[in-house]
């Protein structure tokens, strides 16, 4: 951890732009919790404490930066007892992305393999080439059948519309799916090949729904939001006191790890090329949050977040979202089980008219 947060890495940029003069606390607390293997929810709570500005990235940073403490040591601790191979071993669950689904049981050379993406689950168990010669299913990972094993609902929401219906009709595998991208500063990681690399039929990507705003179709079938939109956007907001990133070393750190959006503060949010129409309306709930409630709001993760999802599906009664973007929101309120709480109302309309208002300056601009 001590290098991940030394002068000059990608991290510590990171950590500069979220606490500031802060930063030095921030670093102090992810290298304690490194030395102590404490729970990533554990230090991105003591990271909001201690002055981090944004408690969902912040659990993005602690999960990242223990699971790359974690395959470094273990990288150097097999070379030290003669392993010269691991395997790659996920999840294989519904919520295991479609990378990690297709990476699951690849062997590597020590310090060999891509990096998992951030927020990834994934694990590196030693292999013994002359084990596996004893015993052929000693090793075994069969992520195709284990696959196969799960809905249909569920396939379709790990791989998207396109690819789930190849891969069903047998036209494409798992192990297709995946590649690699290699940054400078991040060094190499997994990702999704887009629909165009894979050869899939991009139709419908490029119609518009009524509105004239919104890019229907693409990978995951979502309301993706257009350059020309999100451009929109970031003049709206900027004359109403919202600053909006669309590009810069955040951005690809988010893209990294898979999200679409996140909110700095009340003055601040980020979105991906990628972002959908509900990632918007998220992160400017989020943003209403700080205004309105301060910024311990941001600190009670649980309520936080159930607050915003509970909203954007209320909101969908009158705002065209994808049918997979509220899927997307009914699975996360879902994760957060029995909690209790209370819907605000009087918050609710102020945020509704809001967004509404936001809507209705980017139709007039389009």
């Amino acid at each position: 951890m001590v290098g991940f947060t030394s002068a000059g890495s990608p991290l510590v940029d990171v950590l500069k732009k979220h606490s500031g003069l802060k930063k030095a606390d921030i670093t102090s607390t992810l290298r304690h919790a490194s030395l102590i293997g404490e729970n990533p929810t554990r230090t991105a709570q003591k990271m909001v404490k201690a002055g981090y500005d944004d408690m969902g990235h912040a659990l993005l940073v602690a999960r990242r930066s223990t699971m790359r403490v974690a395959q470094e040591v273990g990288n150097e601790n097999f070379k030290k007892n003669g392993v010269e191979y691991v395997q790659w071993v996920s999840g294989e669950t519904a919520y295991t992305c479609a990378a990690c689904w297709a990476m699951s049981g690849r062997v590597f050379e020590v310090g060999k393999a891509p990096h998992d993406h951030p927020n990834g689950r994934c694990v590196f168990n030693p292999y013994l080439p002359e084990l596996a010669e004893l015993d052929p299913d000693l090793y075994k990972h069969d992520p195709e059948e284990n696959f196969a094993k799960l809905s249909e609902e569920e396939q379709r929401e790990i791989l998207g519309p396109a690819k789930f219906e190849a891969w069903k009709r047998g036209e494409l595998s798992l192990s297709e799916m995946v590649t690699t991208t290699t940054s400078d500063k991040y060094g190499t990681s997994i990702k999704i090949k887009p629909l165009e690399d894979l050869g899939l039929d991009k139709s419908g990507k490029n119609d518009y729904n009524n509105s004239g705003l919104f890019r229907r179709g693409g990978a995951s079938d979502t309301d993706k939001l257009s350059a020309e939109t999100l451009q929109t956007v970031k003049e709206i907001l900027k004359k109403k006191g919202i600053l909006v990133e669309l590009e810069g070393e955040h951005i690809d750190f988010l893209r990294r790890g898979g999200v679409l959006g996140s909110c700095v503060n009340e003055a601040t949010i980020s979105l991906t090329p990628d972002a959908d129409l509900s990632t918007l309306c998220e992160e400017v709930i989020h943003a209403l949050q700080y205004k309105f409630k301060g910024q311990d709001a941001s600190t009670k993760d649980a309520p936080f977040e159930i607050e915003a999802g509970e909203f954007l599906l209320k909101l969908s009664d009158i705002i065209p979202f994808g049918e997979n973007e509220l899927e997307h929101t009914r699975s996360r309120l879902n994760s957060f089980g029995d909690y209790m709480y209370d819907f605000d109302n009087e918050f609710y309309e102020e945020a509704k008219a809001f967004i509404l208002n936001l809507l209705g300056e980017m139709n007039e601009k389009n």
